[in-house]
């Protein structure tokens, strides 16, 4: 609420300042600048702390809409009705609408690589559960085969040893931590119980379940996006409104200006 009587404060305090200006065109554009500047520093603290808000306002299509609306009366208010621009004025309009339609155009590609990312993400973690329950059967199969003939044998010792300290090298809160192949060493003293052969398929299915973790954790880090990244993807309905608002005022003064 304090954010929200700060932003209320700060756009009253444009407004007057605005009002204050009527007798010079620059002044009023300074005070423009200076009022959009700080209005947009407390929107930005006060969506910062309200992700639920931002969610719901700026992703919210009827929210939209009433923007792109909103911004079509106050450009023709502020560019037509108000205030007569020189052909000149409306080329730099026009430059100005282009520019804010490329920005919100690397909000879309952005948040759409965000999205593969995010898609991939969710393939790469199924790989890995996929691959690291391969290891758990080997070691489930072998400890049962092994603890079958005693369970104070050495197989039966040395494979449950095993499987305790890969348990305790996945104790984090991410489940899926690469696996040391070192972990494994101990079996070769079991060797005329567990074939060699056996124990490569256990290696093998070890660096294949690595190889998904490190995949895993690459995709993870491509779908994060700083807070500027975050904040042009949240943007990006507003700006394209914006911009689409700024030419179709542009068309309604060339339709104005033609006999």
């Amino acid at each position: 609420m304090a954010n929200g009587r700060k932003l209320f404060a700060r756009s009253y305090t444009c407004k007057i300042a605005l009002l204050s200006f009527d007798n010079g065109r620059d002044e009023k554009y300074i005070a423009a600048f200076l009022c959009l500047f700080f209005t947009q520093t407390t929107i930005n603290k006060y969506l910062s702390y309200n992700g639920a808000m931002m969610d719901s306002l700026l992703l919210n299509i009827y929210w939209i809409s009433l923007c792109f609306f909103a911004f079509i009366a106050l450009f023709h208010y502020l560019l037509i009705k108000r205030t007569t621009l020189t052909p000149k004025q409306w080329a730099v309009v026009e430059y100005v609408w282009l520019i804010l339609t490329f920005v919100s155009i690397l909000g879309i590609i952005d948040d759409s690589r965000r999205i593969q990312a995010e898609i991939q993400l969710a393939q790469d973690l199924s790989t890995v559960k996929e691959r690291q329950l391969r290891v758990f059967n080997w070691l489930d199969n072998y400890q049962e085969y092994t603890c079958s003939i005693g369970e104070k044998t050495k197989g039966c010792v040395v494979i449950k040893s095993i499987v305790t300290n890969v348990n305790l090298s996945l104790v984090d809160e991410f489940k899926y931590d690469p696996l040391p192949l070192n972990l494994f060493e101990s079996l070769t003293t079991i060797t005329p119980l567990i074939s060699d052969k056996a124990q490569q398929v256990l290696t093998e299915r070890t660096k294949q379940y690595n190889q998904a973790v490190s995949q895993y954790k690459h995709t993870f880090k491509a779908s994060l996006r700083s807070y500027l990244r975050n904040l042009l993807a949240a943007f990006t309905p507003l700006i394209f409104c914006c911009a689409l608002a700024l030419k179709i005022t542009k068309v309604s003064s060339e339709y104005i200006a033609t006999p």
